[in-house]
């Protein structure tokens, strides 16, 4: 299997105002990725659902993040 070249890990303080810029750089890289922006703003918007739960909950001094794309081969 072919290694997976849209890979990100991001590790970030557990603050809130972070949570937004964090999410608008994965709509971005999201779409730079796979292309679709629909898919770019559904990925975007789960993820940030996930921020938000890590900062509400965090009980540590970071929040790592790794998303892994991989293409549709339908699109």
């Amino acid at each position: 299997m072919k290694e997976n070249e849209n890979y990100l890990k991001l590790v970030f303080s557990p603050r809130w105002e972070f949570v937004e810029g964090i999410r608008e750089f994965l709509e971005d890289f999201a779409f730079s990725s796979i292309k679709n922006s629909d898919l770019a703003k559904a990925t975007a918007l789960t993820a940030s659902e996930l921020l938000e739960n890590a900062v509400k909950f965090s009980s540590g001094k970071r929040i790592n993040l790794e998303v892994d794309l991989f293409p549709c081969p339908d699109m």
